[in-house]
């Protein structure tokens, strides 16, 4: 079975796709802000050392090996890549986003220039 990663976007988006293309977008924003601000606020309420996901693996993972014999090899040390720590979560969702401004209050630069598409003229010939 395979899984299409758009489809909840796209059930979400069901009727926002019906409104003007700039009010589609500031839809996304919104829901891209609501959903960083969620995360950001469970980074911070998380007391542990590991994202709630990791904890869940590790515990399959010490289910699953009870029955295996450990033998120390060295006194080496092991750890979760910091990926997975607490830390690099809440500094994935720590930056603010903030809301594109309305397009009518655009400050456009000077060196911003307008460029117009072209008019296609196609050549016409006469068979003789």
């Amino acid at each position: 079975m395979t899984s299409n990663s758009a489809e909840p976007v796209n059930i979400l988006s069901r009727e926002a796709r019906k409104l003007p293309i700039t009010m589609l977008i500031d839809f996304f924003r919104a829901t891209m802000q609501q959903w960083w601000c969620q995360r950001r606020n469970v980074g911070v309420e998380r007391k542990k050392d590991v994202t709630e996901y990791v904890e869940k693996v590790i515990d399959r993972r010490i289910n699953k090996s009870f029955g295996f014999r450990v033998y120390q090899i060295d006194q080496s040390r092991y750890e979760v890549s910091s990926y997975f720590t607490m830390e690099t979560y809440r500094s994935t969702y720590a930056e603010v986003v903030f809301p594109m401004p309305i397009p009518a209050e655009y400050e456009e630069p000077d060196e911003v220039m307008v460029v117009y598409a072209t008019i296609d003229v196609q050549a016409t010939s006469q068979m003789t």
